[in-house]
């Protein structure tokens, strides 16, 4: 997420939750013990990046059981048989930068965002931000962690449609300027500890320990405002007591510096912008001691001008850039670029953009702080000059992601839904545009939204290709995505844990969001005087 960003009110989301009632997703075909056989489907094997004609898959129950030539192929007895000539099938999606709760009850993100995740194709996230566990029932507005891992358990059981929560967060880690703002819930609570936002080498050894005993978290989210000895005090506790950690770098910190400390993954783009220029550089010193000086400053994207973001374009440096690789690639520093936020900033206010007609899935209060976050990014500066140099970072962190890849950095796709104007689902599809646009290959994209994930989390024996024992996570296309990424947009048909969900149960699963964001509204405008 951008340091400012779009927020709903505690009171909009809680008016939400009283009086939004769970619709049924459609049902779903195959849901029973019968094998399902999707027959003569061309399988595209992200491993190698190539398509294989003519196959046959079964799935017997959460799993693949075959994956062979239509020719030679068995049909279990009693089967459930989908003829799939001319389709193409790719392994469930993966967005591994989602936020899944952020200011919204279990009962609306239920509703309103997981089933469009699944509505396309994507049937895994990394939610990249919680909440302690304890707070469950005290925050309503706060989908946290025991909600998160009972959403893997209800999709498993085929009680939810919905991705797998495929790993938790602890809630942001910021150091002593998130006390200063008295953030709450899944963004700071004021019954912490102190040395939950640690500011000095013995806090930071403290948190390492605390989040280890207490919380049952996969791995730690690191922000921006930790002080570089309180950084450094908790990476090295963190690796002593077995915590990983994932997020931003904070500002007092470079990437370098992070991914020799064992970060990761490194999130967003805009730090590999800064990091590949002296005048980033120099930003993020200056950033530091003004953070210390004014603990209100929060809105980096405002702070940062025409002329700033101009210099960083116009002092890059592709040697600090190439240093910058070698240490990611070395350390094994995993890099999830979310260019669409990049995007938004630099196209808020663009009315081709601002008028996506997705938002018919969003709610009214949700369109308004989105609205609100896109007036605020212009007005940082509204003239042509200064829309382009958003527009100018925007396009520079996409070659950086191009040479990046070149250089063997692993790539994760993720959106940072629903950050602003980023939607459930398709907004992971709109980052795989992204990436084809910065150079990457069709098959490359694919892989950072499916095995690459996979083997970021050590779950490759499970998930991310398309191979006999592996969960039956599929989507079906219509078109070719290793000819155009585009071709992801083409769902056909999506399997979730073995049961397959036909385009008509993936319209029911659309229709039943449109349905449901109505009712919030109507349910929002009776409640104001």
């Amino acid at each position: 997420m951008r340091s400012k960003r779009a927020r709903i009110s505690k009171s909009a989301a809680l008016g939400f939750a009283a009086t939004v009632l769970l619709s049924r997703p459609a049902p779903a075909q195959g849901a029973t013990e019968k094998p399902v056989v999707i027959r003569d489907v061309t399988v595209i094997d992200v491993v190698q990046g190539v398509a294989r004609p003519g196959m046959t898959i079964v799935a017997h129950g959460a799993h693949l059981t075959a994956v062979t030539a239509t020719a030679g192929a068995a049909i279990p007895t009693g089967a459930i048989v989908i003829e799939a000539t001319g389709k193409y099938v790719i392994p469930g999606l993966w967005d591994m930068h989602a936020h899944l709760g952020h200011l919204q009850s279990k009962q609306l993100v239920t509703e309103l965002d997981l089933p469009l995740y699944v509505a396309h194709g994507v049937t895994g996230v990394r939610d990249m931000a919680g909440c302690l566990a304890e707070e469950e029932e005290d925050i309503p507005d706060i989908v946290c962690n025991a909600t998160r891992r009972g959403i893997s358990r209800d999709v498993a059981a085929n009680r939810l449609v919905a991705p797998r929560v495929i790993a938790v967060a602890s809630v942001q880690v910021n150091g002593p300027v998130q006390r200063r703002w008295g953030w709450r819930g899944g963004w700071g609570a004021e019954n912490r500890p102190p040395f939950f936002n640690p500011g000095t080498v013995p806090e930071g050894r403290r948190l390492a320990h605390f989040l280890a005993s207490r919380w049952d978290l996969d791995f730690v989210k690191i922000y921006n405002g930790i002080p570089r000895e309180a950084y450094f005090a908790f990476m090295e506790e963190a690796k002593s007591v077995g915590l990983s950690a994932a997020g931003h770098v904070p500002y007092a910190v470079s990437v370098i510096e992070a991914s020799d400390a064992g970060q990761r993954s490194i999130e967003h783009a805009f730090r590999l912008v800064w990091d590949c220029s002296p005048a980033g550089v120099s930003f993020r010193e200056w950033m530091v001691s003004e953070m210390a000086r004014k603990p209100e400053l929060r809105a980096t994207s405002q702070l940062l001008n025409t002329t700033i973001r101009s210099e960083m374009v116009r002092q890059h440096s592709p040697a600090m850039c190439d240093e910058v690789f070698q240490h990611l690639t070395r350390n094994d520093t995993w890099y999830c670029p979310t260019h669409v936020t990049r995007k938004f900033e630099a196209f808020a206010g663009d009315p081709g953009y601002m008028n996506d007609p997705r938002l018919k899935y969003v709610t009214k209060a949700r369109k308004q702080a989105w609205l609100e976050d896109a007036d605020e990014m212009v007005k940082i500066d509204p003239t042509p000059e200064g829309r382009r140099a958003f527009q100018e970072m925007y396009t520079l962190g996409l070659e950086i992601t191009k040479r990046a890849h070149a250089a063997g950095v692993k790539i994760l796709a993720g959106s940072d839904t629903p950050d602003s104007y980023i939607f459930p689902g398709s907004g992971l599809l709109d980052e795989l545009e992204a990436l084809a646009r910065a150079g990457l290959s069709p098959a490359d994209v694919l892989k950072a939204a499916t095995i690459n994930p996979a083997a970021f989390m050590g779950d490759s024996a499970l998930y991310g290709s398309i191979h006999p024992g592996k969960v039956a996570d599929l989507v079906l296309l219509d078109r070719d995505p290793l000819q155009d990424i585009r071709a992801t947009r083409a769902v056909w048909s999506v399997m979730l844990n073995g049961r397959l969900f036909d385009r008509a149960a993936l319209r029911g699963l659309l229709l039943g969001v449109e349905r449901a964001v109505r009712r919030a509204d109507l349910a929002a405008s009776r409640r104001r005087p």
